[in-house]
């Protein structure tokens, strides 16, 4: 199978949620996977979609200092990819919103780190979070 980055059939998810194919993502990305079988779009929860597209940003360093709090419950889901955080029970569903909000996060600002599993996060944030979710409240 060719790569087409910006294939607009496939399902994409960046950062863990599920995003417009028009989706901008800057480049050099810490992680980059294109997915057609069967058993890999199940496993997305995107069974319905021809493809699917992953992409993880390279993080900020803000998002390196969260995620080492919470890195033993992350390493328990077995996944290689980057997943979303909400800032103060909310999450913003576009890529550049999500990317924007975190970089005015300084570390001193943060009062708690929780992760939730894809079906915890699911349950408050919906179902375009795909791998599970942190939460941060400042």
């Amino acid at each position: 199978m060719s790569i087409n980055m910006f294939d607009k059939d496939c399902t994409y998810i960046v950062d863990g949620v599920i995003s417009p194919a028009t989706v901008e993502v800057p480049i050099p990305l810490a992680h980059f996977e294109q997915a057609a079988s069967k058993e890999k779009l199940e496993e997305f929860g995107v069974a319905d979609s021809p493809c699917v597209m992953v992409k993880s940003s390279s993080d900020l360093a803000i998002e390196n200092y969260i995620y080492r709090q919470v890195h033993e419950e992350v390493q328990q889901i077995g996944i290689q990819y980057k997943i979303p955080i909400a800032l103060n029970g909310k999450l913003e569903h576009f890529f550049i919103e999500r990317r924007s909000q975190l970089s005015k996060v300084r570390e001193e600002q943060i009062k708690t780190v929780r992760f939730l599993n894809k079906a915890a996060a699911q349950a408050i944030y919906g179902d375009k979070v795909v791998f599970g979710l942190i939460e941060i409240t400042i």
